[in-house]
């Protein structure tokens, strides 16, 4: 090996351990209360040294994040695109967003959490794909409805699950009394039996108000 290549292996290796030092900063402390010295004093390097392996620390949120949802993303199209019914892409995207948390819990918690403070092009990016992904979702729930496997309840339909499954993040642990896969399928039995027809043709608005005003 020459010189110059382990060299850049020496850097790469930097690189890496930075990385992986600010996203369990980052995950702990929040990108807002994580200083550059933290992570500098985290990975023991020199003061200064984290400028030339990483630039600042805004492009480390950035890495975390895109290296996080660009996948997801990509995975999720390709759900979206396979011959599978709508009931099966609605579990498979359970099931990738729950996976998602299993490999790497701080990254998620990162970007779930800090993405939004990324700015400019980085932001617009980050934004876009992320926005990507929810059309995959919601292209699996118009497929549903237009096969008549489930009712046609608007455009928030699509919030409510991405909601309820992203916010694992927060609470979910891999080691608990429940798998990921296990959770995935719970959530998604959910999802499906809130997404069927009304029973005997009701609507439930109606039947909200009827509810209510029989309460004494």
């Amino acid at each position: 090996m020459t010189n110059k290549a382990a060299k850049n292996n020496d850097s790469a290796g930097t690189k890496g351990r930075i990385v992986a030092a600010a996203t369990r900063l980052f995950a702990e402390k929040g990108y807002l209360g994580t200083g550059i010295r933290d992570i500098e004093d985290a990975v023991g390097i020199r003061r200064g040294a984290l400028y030339y392996h990483i630039g600042n620390k805004e492009n480390l949120l950035y890495e975390i994040s895109h290296g996080q949802i660009t996948p997801m993303n990509e995975r999720a199209g390709e759900i979206v695109d396979s011959d599978l019914p709508a009931e099966r892409k609605l579990r498979a995207m359970a099931h990738l967003l729950m996976q998602a948390i299993v490999d790497n819990q701080l990254a998620t918690t990162v970007f779930f959490r800090d993405w939004i403070w990324l700015e400019g092009e980085r932001r617009a990016e980050i934004l876009a794909i992320r926005d990507e992904f929810e059309k995959h979702v919601e292209r699996i729930i118009e497929e549903g409805v237009a096969a008549g496997t489930w009712a046609d309840r608007g455009p928030l339909v699509t919030k409510g699950v991405l909601g309820m499954l992203n916010h694992t993040y927060v609470w979910f642990r891999p080691d608990g009394s429940v798998t990921a896969d296990e959770l995935a399928d719970t959530f998604t039995d959910i999802l499906l039996y809130g997404l069927g027809p009304n029973r005997a043709g009701t609507d439930p608005a109606n039947s909200m108000k009827t509810s209510l005003s029989s309460t004494p």
